[in-house]
């Protein structure tokens, strides 16, 4: 304050205006950059949780002795996501009891592709004839 004390010069109320308005730019860059966050979480929780569906499914299907595809695939859509699967299991030649799986999950996120890997290896019950 200056002068007599009665009140603000027209600099110091531009100047807090700025500093207000600097300081909402930086908090509204934050909650932009948190909610880019969330979304990117939701796709990798959405991969995550397919693929521990489908390994499972996999991991079933072999201890009940039944063969599984070496290599499939498909798409799922949650929400407006749309997500692309693979799966490969190629043929151990040394021990065909012996699976080595892996699973790839991809999406498109803001422009470039995404992708989420889980790989295990399984024994194949052998089938009783």
């Amino acid at each position: 304050m200056s002068g007599t004390g009665k009140g603000f010069t027209l600099v110091e109320i531009l100047v807090s205006v700025a500093i207000l308005s600097i300081g909402a730019v930086l908090v509204m860059q934050a909650l932009g950059r948190a909610a880019s966050a969330m979304v990117i979480a939701e796709h990798r929780n959405q991969a995550t949780l397919f693929s521990v569906s489908k390994m499972t499914e996999i991991e079933m299907a072999l201890l009940q002795g039944q063969e599984v595809e070496e290599h499939t695939g498909g798409s799922f859509q949650v929400d407006e996501q749309l997500y692309q699967w693979s799966f490969s299991s190629p043929l151990n030649k040394e021990d065909p009891q012996r699976k080595s799986v892996s699973l790839v999950v991809t999406w498109n996120d803001g422009g470039h592709m995404v992708e989420h890997h889980v790989e295990t290896v399984l024994r194949q019950r052998k089938t009783q004839k």
